[in-house]
């Protein structure tokens, strides 16, 4: 039987195991991470791997925005930052056995494009992303209850896949 939007759970949606950063690290180290994994966001983890913010394009962006500006720049200490001098805080998360309609409703309460997901020993599990929500959205007529209730991993395709497979 075809299901509803609402009989989804973020796990039906995320992308599971994100890559992660620590607070620690470069935010020169963190952006090549980001650049390589090909990712928006990514959450930050301390040393015991706890969620303690999540790092956006956006906010590498908004430490060089003043240069865009031909506002001069301390390059040598902007390189000299830690992603927890500019990471977003507090992080905004959920649980992946949650109702996808109501993290999206979280998403727009909080005005994020992206959740951290967490697992039931709140551990990173994913991250639920607002393309992810629109594929999910997309999609949704051409799921089975089989596709869904954590059984399913939404990331199974190749990035480029335009279609509805493996969602």
């Amino acid at each position: 039987t075809m299901i509803r939007l609402t009989d989804l759970r973020v796990s039906d949606a995320m992308t599971p195991t994100p890559v992660t950063v620590l607070a620690s690290d470069s935010i020169v180290e963190a952006c090549g991470m980001l650049r390589a994994a090909r990712v928006q966001g990514v959450p930050v983890l301390d040393g015991d791997e706890k969620v303690v913010g999540v790092l956006t394009m956006g906010d590498l962006l908004a430490i060089l925005a003043p240069a865009l500006d031909d506002e001069a720049v301390d390059l040598p200490a902007i390189r000299a930052k830690s992603v927890a001098d500019v990471m977003h805080v507090p992080v905004v998360s959920c649980h992946d056995q949650d109702n996808l309609a109501e993290a999206a409703k979280r998403m727009v309460r909080e005005r994020v494009h992206r959740l951290v997901v967490l697992n039931k020993d709140e551990k990173v599990a994913g991250m639920l992303s607002a393309i992810d929500m629109v594929r999910a959205l997309a999609c949704v007529d051409q799921l089975q209850d089989s596709d869904v209730k954590g059984e399913h991993d939404a990331r199974k395709r190749a990035p480029e896949e335009e279609t509805c497979s493996g969602v």
